[in-house]
C-alpha cells in the first residue's frame, strides 16, 4: 500500500479531482441548458396547440401519399368526423366525386414537380352525414415532397350572402325596369296619341309645323323603343326548365337586329336546364358576355353554346373581335366580376381567355356531382341527370 501511494504523486490527486468538477460542471450547465431549450420548445408546442385548437379554420396536414397526419378540431367541427376517423385515412375522404380523382392527379403531378396543387382556391368538401359544403382552401409544403398542410374555411356562409346580394340587385333591377315598361312606357304612348291628335286638328297648317309634329313623332317612337328595350334587359329573365332555350333564342334575334351582325346560338335539341337559378344565372352571363363583346370587341360574328357532358354542362361564348389586352381578366370590371359570381353561385367555374385566333372565348363549366344541374329529354341522344 505504502508503494503503491509512492507510486501515484500525491500532487496529481488534486488535478484529477478539479477535472473531474469541471466535467461535472459543464454537465450540469449543459443539462440545465436543454431543459431550458425543451421548456421552450413545450412552450412553443403548447401555443400552437392552443392556435390550432382555438382557429376558426380546419388545418390538416398530409404527407405524400395524401394520408392524413394531423387534424384540429375546427377540422372535425366542419367535416363531421373525430379526430381518430380522420389521422391515418386519405384525405380523399373529404372530397367528393370528381374531385377525388383530380386531388391524386394532383399528387401525382406534384411528384414530377408540378405546383398546381399549392395556391388558394374554391372547391367542394363532403361531410360525414353526406352533405356537400363549399370551401376556400389553400395548400402549402411543410417538407417538401414529404408534408403538406391544407387551410380549409367553410365559405357555406359566403355563398349565402353572395346569392342573397345577386337576389336583392335582381330584385332592384326589376323594379326599376318594371317602373320603365309601365310608367315611362305608358306616358310615351299617351304623348305619341296626343301628337298624332295634334296633327289631325292642325289641317291646313304650314307644311313646316306638320314636318315638326311627325319628326315629334318620329322621336316618340324611337325613345319608346329603347326604354322597351332597356326594360326588358333590366328586367330578370326567370326562365325555367323550358324556357333557357326561348329566351336565349330571343336574345340573339334582338342583337341581330340591333347590332346588325351574326349572333348564332347552338342548343342541342332535348338539352332541357331544370334548374330555374342555373338557367336564370346562365341567360345573364349570356346577356353580359355579348354586351362586353360588342361594346369593347367590335366583333362581327358571335357563338354562343351550350354543351351537356357526362359531369359537367358548359357554356360558351365567343366571338371574333379585336379580344382584350393580355393582362385583362375575369376580375376586371364589375361586369365581369358578378359574372365570376354568377358561376360561382351555381357552382360553376368562369373562364375568359382570348379565343385562338381572334376575339375572346367565355367559358362557364357547371359540375354537375352534387346535384342535377341539367337534364335532357328521353328522345335525346344522350342522358343528362
Amino acid at each position: 500500500e505504502i508503494g503503491a501511494v509512492d507510486y501515484v504523486s500525491v500532487p496529481v490527486i488534486p488535478e484529477i479531482l478539479r477535472a473531474k468538477v469541471s466535467v461535472f460542471i459543464e454537465l450540469h450547465r449543459k443539462t440545465r441548458e436543454l431543459e431550458r431549450v425543451n421548456q421552450s420548445l413545450l412552450e412553443n408546442e403548447r401555443r400552437l396547440r392552443a392556435i390550432l385548437d382555438t382557429a376558426n379554420d380546419a388545418i390538416i396536414t398530409v404527407d405524400a401519399n395524401g394520408t392524413m397526419q394531423t387534424v384540429n378540431p375546427a377540422a372535425e367541427r366542419i367535416f363531421g368526423y373525430s379526430d381518430a376517423e380522420m389521422v391515418g385515412q386519405n384525405v380523399r375522404m373529404l372530397l367528393p366525386e370528381p374531385l377525388r380523382d383530380q386531388f391524386v392527379t394532383l399528387m401525382v403531378q406534384r411528384r414530377r414537380g408540378d405546383s398546381r396543387l399549392f395556391g388558394s382556391r374554391e372547391i367542394q368538401g363532403l361531410r360525414k352525414d353526406g352533405a356537400v359544403i363549399p370551401l376556400e382552401i389553400a395548400i402549402s409544403e411543410v417538407a417538401p415532397g414529404k408534408v403538406y398542410t391544407g387551410i380549409i374555411r367553410d365559405i357555406s356562409r359566403r355563398k349565402e350572402l353572395e346569392r342573397e346580394v345577386t337576389e336583392i340587385a335582381a330584385a332592384e333591377q326589376r323594379r326599376i325596369g318594371q317602373e320603365l315598361h309601365d310608367g315611362v312606357s305608358q306616358e310615351l304612348t299617351g304623348l305619341s296619341m296626343l301628337t298624332n291628335a295634334l296633327r289631325d286638328r292642325i289641317t291646313g297648317a304650314p307644311a313646316t309645323t306638320s314636318a315638326l309634329v311627325d319628326r315629334v313623332l318620329d322621336g316618340l317612337a324611337k325613345v319608346h323603343k329603347h326604354v322597351r328595350d332597356v326594360s326588358h334587359g333590366l328586367i330578370p329573365v326567370d326562365v325555367d326548365a323550358e324556357g333557357l332555350r326561348a329566351a336565349l333564342e330571343d336574345h340573339t334575334e334582338r342583337i341581330r337586329q340591333q347590332a346588325g351582325i351574326a349572333c348564332v346560338l347552338h342548343y342541342p335539341r332535348g338539352l332541357r336546364v331544370a334548374d330555374t337559378l342555373t338557367a336564370t344565372h346562365l341567360f345573364h352571363i349570356v346577356q353580359e358576355s355579348v354586351n362586353n363583346a360588342l361594346r369593347h370587341g367590335r366583333p362581327k360574328r358571335i357563338d354562343i353554346q351550350l354543351q351537356a357532358k357526362p359531369d359537367a354542362l358548359i357554356l360558351t361564348i365567343s366571338d371574333d373581335g379585336v379580344g382584350f389586352p393580355a393582362e385583362a381578366g375575369p376580375r376586371d370590371g364589375v361586369g365581369l366580376r358578378l359574372m365570376g359570381y354568377r358561376a360561382r353561385l351555381i357552382g360553376g367555374v368562369l373562364q375568359i381567355r382570348p379565343r385562338d385566333g381572334k376575339g375572346t372565348l367565355v367559358t362557364c363549366t357547371v359540375s354537375d356531382w352534387r346535384t342535377p344541374k341539367a337534364t335532357e329529354s328521353a328522345d335525346a341522344p344522350r342522358a343528362w341527370a
